[in-house]
């Protein structure tokens, strides 16, 4: 809880490994932007995770395990799937 308030009222955010991917690394600071209507959409996620994903594990997005998403509780549209 203290790292929630932190990063609440003060924009205190996690330190970043330099050697994790430059993409990844965009991709986190982004979507830390306290303005939410900067921050990256979740298909633009998936796009920047769907390339990550066929550069480093060497697969496509029909290789990821996509199982239950389209089951998930959909009572919150704040984070439902579509």
């Amino acid at each position: 809880m203290v790292a929630v308030k932190k990063a609440a009222e003060e924009g205190d955010r996690p330190i970043i490994p330099r050697d994790l991917d430059v993409r990844v690394q965009r991709l986190m600071k982004d979507s830390w932007n306290d303005n939410a209507s900067l921050r990256p959409s979740f298909t633009k996620i998936l796009q920047v995770l769907t390339a990550y994903s066929a550069d480093v594990f060497h697969q496509d997005s029909n290789d990821v395990q996509t199982t239950g998403l389209l089951e998930m509780d959909t009572e919150c549209d704040c984070c439902a799937i579509m």
